[in-house]
């Protein structure tokens, strides 16, 4: 049983150059292709530029050597959506709950509500008692358990879209991810990222994430569930 969630939620402040931020914004701005993922082997080369960003956060996570490859894709939503409670699953087994090793989001944006990290378990029935939150911030990558609970909190109006790239690290293939498509293929890399930072920060110690008590983790949640959450 994970009674806190601190210790399973990490992040990098400058994780991703600022030029780099901005490459990668625009080739997700225009028109990533919706409710679908990709799959990246790490034994391979990178071919893209969402590839080329992947060998570079692995160097920051060092997902270990079970990790074979990544489940990747992108979303680019307004400020004041939010994402409803999940948990990462192979959506290609609906009938099987394979979560993966580690899920991690790199923040392309300032806009939009926090991530929201419970620690509760894919098949767990006890009640979360901690939550964590962190915040979008430009260049920002944040890790945490792959078998936590967690979903978005709306954030204020904005002109700015929230803008993310999600890398779900596996030790076997999901088999929901699929080959790449011409939009993905167009999108090449010269090289990779350079790592700006490559220090850890655990989020319970820092100013961009709380860890709440069990009453308030429970009220929390209770008015996600009923409230804007459920509206992607």
């Amino acid at each position: 049983m994970l009674d806190r969630v601190d210790s399973h939620v990490r992040y990098w402040d400058r994780a991703l150059s600022d030029s780099w931020v901005s490459r990668l914004r625009d080739a997700i701005l225009p028109a990533f292709p919706p409710n679908q993922s990709y799959w990246y082997a790490l034994d391979g080369s990178p071919g893209n530029v969402f590839e080329a960003v992947i060998s570079s956060m692995q160097v920051v996570l060092q997902p270990g050597a079970s990790c074979i490859g990544v489940e990747y894709w992108a979303r680019a939503q307004p400020s004041s959506s939010g994402m409803h409670f999940h948990f990462d699953r192979d959506a290609g087994r609906p009938d099987q709950m394979r979560t993966p090793l580690t899920s991690s989001i790199l923040y392309l944006s300032d806009a939009g509500g926090p991530t929201v990290i419970f620690n509760a378990r894919a098949g767990s029935r006890t009640i979360p008692s901690f939550v964590s939150t962190i915040f979008p911030k430009r260049g920002r990558l944040s890790a945490f358990d792959g078998a936590l609970l967690h979903g978005v909190y709306p954030g204020r109006p904005s002109r700015w879209p929230r803008v993310a790239m999600f890398m779900n690290w596996w030790s076997s293939r999901p088999k929901a991810a699929r080959s790449l498509d011409p939009y993905i293929r167009k999108h090449k890399t010269d090289g990779s990222p350079r790592i700006t930072e490559s220090s850890a920060s655990i989020a319970s110690r820092t100013n961009s994430s709380r860890i709440l008590d069990a009453g308030t983790a429970r009220k929390l949640m209770r008015s996600l569930q009923s409230g804007p959450l459920r509206q992607v």
